[in-house]
């Protein structure tokens, strides 16, 4: 592998690491719980910017159709 495609995925690796760690402590803050009160009434959803998909879950569990779109294939290898 080229060294500056190399490099180009271990930046990948290590941004989606850090977005896990932010998705993980906006979840713990019930930062998800307030998203979804503000879109309350909404039945369908477009999101995007997945990310790792705790806002998904959290639109999903309160009855909400989503469709979702994300460029970071990272995300989905957990």
């Amino acid at each position: 592998m080229p060294r500056a495609l190399h490099q180009l995925e271990q930046f990948r690796r290590e941004y989606t690491h850090n977005w896990r760690v932010n998705a993980n402590s906006h979840r713990n803050q019930g930062h998800y719980a307030w998203m979804t009160a503000q879109v309350e009434g909404y039945l369908r959803i477009l999101e995007i910017g997945c990310g790792v998909g705790h806002s998904n879950l959290a639109l999903l569990k309160n009855g909400h159709t989503l469709v979702c779109v994300g460029g970071h294939c990272h995300f989905t290898d957990r």
